[in-house]
C-alpha cells in the first residue's frame, strides 16, 4: 500500500498550522466533512465541533479522525490516555466498536484515508503496515 511521501516545507511552519494554508483544526474539520459525504459514511456531530467520535463508517465502526498534511514530521494519532479511556467507555456503552483514521492531505488537497480498529497512539509508517487504505477524498 502506498503512503504519501512526507515533504519538507521551505521556511518554518508555525505551531498549529498544517503547512497547507490553514490550521490543523480546520484541516481536520474539512477531512471529517469530506468523509461524511462519502456513501455509507456519516458525521457523528453536527452542531458542535467536539463529539465523542467524528464519523461512523459503512462498517458501523465509530472513528476518531486525525488529519495531517504531507508536511507533518510524522503521520500519527496520539490521543491522551484519558481521552482513550473516555472514548472507549462511551463506545462500548453504546455497543459500538471504536476505530482510528489517519488522513494524510497532499498539496492538491486530497486526503489519503487509512483506518484501523481500536483507539490509542498509532503511527502510519511508510508502508502502511497494520492499516487499511480506504481511498481518497477531496477536502
Amino acid at each position: 500500500m502506498k503512503v504519501p511521501k512526507r515533504l519538507k516545507r521551505e521556511g518554518e511552519v508555525r505551531m498549529g498550522m498544517s503547512g497547507l494554508g490553514m490550521t490543523n483544526t480546520e484541516l481536520g474539520d474539512r477531512v471529517e466533512a469530506a468523509l461524511a459525504k462519502r456513501a455509507g459514511w456519516k458525521a457523528l456531530h453536527s452542531t458542535y465541533r467536539q463529539g465523542s467520535f467524528d464519523v461512523e463508517g459503512p462498517d458501523g465502526i465509530w472513528y476518531e479522525v486525525k488529519a495531517c498534511s504531507v508536511y507533518a514530521s510524522e503521520y500519527k494519532a496520539k490521543p491522551s490516555a484519558k481521552d482513550v479511556r473516555e472514548k472507549l467507555a462511551y463506545a462500548l456503552g453504546c455497543d459500538r466498536e471504536p476505530g482510528t483514521i489517519i488522513a494524510v492531505v497532499d498539496k492538491k488537497m486530497r486526503a489519503w484515508i487509512y483506518r484501523r480498529d481500536g483507539l490509542g497512539s498509532f503511527r502510519l509508517g511508510d508502508t502502511g503496515l497494520g492499516w487499511t487504505f480506504v481511498g481518497k477524498v477531496k477536502v
